[in-house]
């Protein structure tokens, strides 16, 4: 005679909530969970843990059962923007897993955030499957681009966001200052504001979606390494542009840097004022050589009036799923 399986209850779960800094045996626990990410988000993840990075309010919402990790959500604000979150690092335990963990966590992030004042919740996913999750919670899918690792998806929430975006992004610019590393989730918004435009930073790999992310985290470290420097435009609710110098690393080559911004559309006028800034610190960085990669008629036009020289063409230089761009080298004097 047949038996029904014998099904063993699950303990409760519990949630605990960390804001750096945090112990060292919590902070061991959570980058040993995470391990999977690898560099450079598990680099990023411990000095968040450490509340080494200033300006920025990290909440680490850990699912506990037993006393035993078994599930993990993070996001991101900056203290001085509040309105604009980034979740991520959303992780559940093989052993743990379709039992609605992740779910739960993220409806507690959805509630916390709001109630903290917050409008604006962004997360990026490399997984099909995790697309219809991510919407059953009430994230809009607005981008799906090819990055150069995969393909990603770029979400929101609440869904029907972009008119509130769209009205941050007309105020004017009002600052110019240094990015710091509390910019995170106002620097994905900027680079996945706008679906139309595939290019964009390219020349320093950034596109669309998680790509956004990985440069953020990469541009810092080289900040902080004295190998680059980032400014950005702001107005009174968001990030509208960047521009960046970054140095060679390749020893016999310390003398020469790469150039590159990006505006958001409503704010093309601010990308002479935004680059002159920039290259006008170059000295910081002790390059003498300074060089800019462009494919677009109008970028080019950009480049021109900072003070660029066409130096070289770079057929088929950029691609975008199947389809190739060819782009100009610029000489920077």
């Amino acid at each position: 005679m047949s038996r029904d399986p014998v099904v063993t209850p699950q303990s409760p779960i519990a949630v605990q909530v960390w804001t750096p800094p945090v112990a060292a045996e919590v902070a061991g626990a959570l980058t040993s969970f995470l391990q999977h990410k690898g560099s450079p988000w598990i680099e990023d993840i411990a000095r968040r843990l450490a509340g080494g990075l200033a300006g920025a309010t990290d909440y680490f919402y850990a699912a506990l059962r037993d006393g035993q990790l078994v599930g993990h959500a993070w996001y991101t604000v900056a203290r001085a923007a509040p309105q604009v979150g980034l979740v991520g690092h959303i992780f559940t335990h093989p052993a743990h897993r379709r039992q609605g963990i992740a779910a739960h966590l993220l409806a507690r992030i959805v509630q916390d955030f709001a109630q903290r004042g917050g409008q604006l919740l962004q997360l990026f996913t490399s997984t099909a499957y995790s697309v219809p999750f991510y919407q059953r919670l009430g994230f809009e899918n607005l981008c799906v681009g090819r990055a150069y690792h995969d393909t990603d998806w770029y979400m929101r929430a609440p869904a029907g966001s972009a008119p509130l975006v769209n009205d941050w992004y007309t105020a004017p610019a009002v600052a110019q200052r240094r990015l710091t590393a509390a910019d995170l989730p106002q620097y994905c918004l900027l680079y996945n504001s706008e679906h139309d435009s595939q290019l964009k930073d390219r020349a320093q790999r950034v596109g669309s979606g998680l790509e956004a992310e990985m440069a953020f985290i990469e541009a810092t470290a080289a900040c902080a390494a004295g190998q680059a420097l980032c400014l950005v435009q702001e107005n009174s609710r968001v990030l509208i542009g960047t521009a960046t110098l970054v140095r060679s690393t390749f020893p016999y080559e310390s003398h020469v840097a790469m150039f590159d911004y990006y505006v958001h559309a409503a704010h093309g006028a601010s990308a002479l004022e935004l680059g002159d800034a920039c290259l006008a610190a170059r000295s910081e960085l002790g390059t003498e050589v300074i060089y800019a990669v462009a494919s677009e008629a109008d970028k080019c036009q950009v480049l021109t009036a900072l003070g660029f020289a066409p130096c070289g063409d770079l057929p088929g230089h950029y691609r975008t799923g199947h389809t190739c761009f060819s782009a100009r080298l610029f000489r920077w004097s």
